[in-house]
Formats: C-alpha cells, structure tokens, sequence
C-alpha cells in the first residue's frame, strides 16, 4: 500500500514533457544515500497524507535495512557459497 501511495507522486512529477523534473530526480538520486532521502529531497513524500507518509517511510527504511543487511557475514558467505571459482 506504501509503494501504492508513493506511485501517483511520482507520475505526476515525471509525467510531463519537461525535463528539469528528471534532472531534479536524477541529481537528488546521485547525492542521496538511500531511495529514500532521495524521495525526500524531491518532495515525493511531502504530498502524501501523515498515515500514508508514515507508512512510506516505515517501507523505505525496513527496504534500506534489508538492503545494507546483504552485507552482513551471514549474506557474505551465501554469496561466497554460490559464487563460481
């Protein structure tokens, strides 16, 4: 539902013809260090409703846990055990 709510935002930013929405985009991905801060700097998050906005972020911080989780020893060697000689 979280992603759901995120998805409207985003077309209509990105769903005309002009281009500075997709620099916008584009360079607030490249300096961000999560999809979230990204979604952030560009204001995304900021036309969603508190419960709407709460869950969003909820989803973008347990996918950025995930996410830097993968480099946990555990992950590491189920990368090592299924990674070719």
């Amino acid at each position: 539902m979280a992603a759901a709510a995120m998805l409207p935002a985003l077309n209509t930013m990105l769903g005309g013809r002009d281009r500075s929405a997709y620099e916008r985009a584009r360079s607030a991905l490249a300096d961000a260090d999560s999809v979230q801060e990204a979604l952030e700097a560009v204001g995304v998050l900021d036309d969603l409703d508190d419960d709407a906005a709460v869950e969003a972020r909820a989803l973008l911080d347990a996918l950025r846990y995930r996410w830097t989780s993968r480099s946990s020893p555990r992950s590491r060697a189920r990368s090592s055990a299924t990674s070719r000689p």
